[in-house]
């Protein structure tokens, strides 16, 4: 196998401008993780740079909920950093982090660790965020956690290494009619090779409500539109499990479906046999 990189990384921190608060604790975090970054201004949604406007059209598809100015915001911020991170200003294996995550004093070492168990042609590894299906371990590191394939990926932005060519995959130029933790977990869209870490050592959503959700009133329109329809997608029966199945095998993929299965009947009658809940973080020394 040849190994993704030779550890080195840049990490960038999302935060909007008035988040002075959020700033300082992310500061105290990192420090004691022993990760330097560079802040990045977060995007407000009423705010698009031109570059970014294409993705965030004023006119969203029949049948679709339209993003809220919050989410389109969050989603921008994302994007602002992947043209970066593809014209080649952060280097080859950036670090995303937004501003609301306890982490793991241990971080860099995890970092290092996993880079050094990657396969080359990796795009993103999600830090943040805990199965909630059935996964196949690529990986044991170095302090016992796994490096990982999802059967199904949860939804989590909070913190994730990306490689250049990963962020190139998702500077795709088509409209964004999800928001970002949505979009980002349907792999197939852009054609990812998305991992993850079990247990994560990245804990999300820890301080109050996000000040973005404060920018998210429901239009008219909104209001109107259920949320779940938004999640009424046609790709997920086929495309989905294509994509499993290439990123899986054959034999992984029927393997985390069977396991899937027998979890969900488990749940549902409460028959023994419910798949072993993995401790969804293990946070080193942060405070």
């Amino acid at each position: 196998m040849t190994h993704a990189h030779d550890g080195d990384f840049r990490a960038v921190l999302l935060n909007l401008d008035r988040d002075a608060d959020r700033l300082r604790w992310m500061e105290t975090q990192l420090a004691a993780a022993g990760v330097a970054y560079e802040r990045q201004s977060a995007v407000l949604g009423k705010n698009l740079p031109d570059s970014l406007r294409s993705y965030f059209p004023d006119a969203p598809p029949p049948f679709v909920r339209p993003l809220r100015i919050g989410e389109i915001g969050c989603y921008a911020s994302h994007l602002l950093i992947m043209q970066r991170i593809a014209a080649g200003e952060l280097g080859p294996v950036v670090l995303v982090l937004e501003d609301d995550l306890r982490v793991s004093t241990d971080l860099a070492a995890i970092i290092r660790d996993i880079l050094s168990r990657l396969p080359a042609d990796w795009d993103l590894v999600r830090l943040s965020n805990p199965p909630k299906r059935a996964t196949k371990t690529v990986a044991t590191l170095a302090d016992g956690r796994e490096l990982i394939r999802y059967s199904k990926i949860p939804n989590s932005t909070g913190a994730f290494l990306v490689s250049a060519a990963g962020a190139r995959k998702l500077l795709k130029p088509a409209p964004r009619v999800l928001p970002a933790d949505e979009d980002m977990r349907r792999h197939w869209r852009y054609g990812l090779q998305e991992y993850g870490v079990v247990p994560a050592p990245v804990q999300p959503d820890i301080l109050d409500a996000s000040t973005i959700e404060a920018l998210q009133p429901k239009t008219a329109h909104q209001a109107a539109m259920p949320a779940a329809l938004r999640k009424v997608e046609f790709s997920h029966l086929f495309a989905r499990p294509a994509a499993n199945i290439r990123d899986l095998g054959f034999g992984g993929w029927l393997g985390c479906l069977m396991r899937n299965g027998w979890d969900k009947a488990a749940r549902a009658t409460g028959l023994p046999g419910r798949l072993p809940q993995r401790a969804p973080f293990r946070i080193t020394g942060a405070e």
